[in-house]
């Protein structure tokens, strides 16, 4: 039986929710005895090893440590879904911008932060806790076609409102809005314009290439 790998980017803290991704492996192993998930960042990689030992989860489960920025493609390209369980309710989550680059569907906490990223394209735990989290990765790995259909429409969100070519275009209207109401109230109606875009925009700080 192939596996079905669950990959998660970033920095091993409680703050980013990989404890509580740690208590959802049991619970998903259980039921897609076929799943693996592939952890990639540190620091604190022994601490979740160990952790994964105590939940006798360790053979879903494996570790890579330290990785170079580049190689980041490279280990996305082996994963069947993408899971983001960051705690903040408030604060950017910009791995989600590269997980819809590679055309991965994503499991995220639902927040306002995640659903302004990820509208409709993102698979959503109801509430911030593991079975919840589980409960959503269960049922995308048990549906490969919904699963698939899911990492297309990443794909294209990410092109069609993320991609540099996009964006560059955002900001040359911002440029020539600018250029073209320098007096007055279209001075203002320039500035206020800015404004919404910015505030639109406030959470995200780099664009996934367009490929």
């Amino acid at each position: 039986m192939n596996n079905s790998v669950v990959i998660f980017v970033g920095v091993l803290t409680e703050y980013q929710g990989v404890d509580v991704l740690m208590e959802a492996v049991p619970h998903v192993a259980q039921k897609v005895p076929e799943s693996k998930f592939l952890i990639v960042g540190y620091p604190n990689e022994e601490h979740y090893r160990q952790r994964a030992r105590d939940l006798g989860v360790q053979a879903w489960v494996h570790f890579t440590g330290k990785i170079s920025y580049e190689d980041v493609p490279r280990y996305l390209s082996l994963a069947d879904i993408a899971v983001s369980p960051k705690l903040s309710s408030t604060e950017a989550n910009l791995k989600l911008f590269t997980y819809m680059a590679m055309g991965l569907p994503t499991v995220v906490f639902d927040n306002p932060v995640n659903r302004e990223i990820l509208g409709d394209v993102g698979v959503y735990a109801e509430t911030v806790d593991s079975p919840a989290l589980a409960e959503a990765l269960v049922r995308v790995l048990k549906d490969k076609e919904w699963a698939k259909h899911l990492g297309i429409l990443s794909r294209r969100k990410a092109v069609e409102e993320y991609s540099w070519s996009v964006m560059g275009k955002r900001l040359g209207d911002i440029y020539n809005t600018v250029r073209e109401n320098r007096n007055g109230s279209s001075k203002e109606h320039a500035h206020a314009k800015i404004e919404d875009i910015g505030h639109r925009r406030r959470r995200f700080y780099g664009f996934p290439s367009n490929k």
